[in-house]
């Protein structure tokens, strides 16, 4: 069986500062979930690229409004 490699990405208050999104009312409500959600999109693109094909979350469809 071919072995798995683990990925880990984050996300942190500073970067999402230093993206302006800490403004946004989901962001202000719910910081903790919107960090990890953050993360976890990076994995997703960084690991799987050729099946997200521009796939974007809800959340940064909001946020570029």
């Amino acid at each position: 069986m071919e072995k798995i490699e683990e990925i880990t990405k984050t996300f942190s208050w500073k970067d999402a500062k230093k993206a302006n999104l800490t403004t946004h009312e989901s962001w202000k409500s719910h910081p903790d979930r919107m960090l990890q959600m953050r993360a976890r999109v990076f994995t997703f693109r960084d690991s799987f690229s050729d099946i997200m094909e521009g796939i974007i979350l809800r959340e940064e469809v909001d946020e570029q409004v």
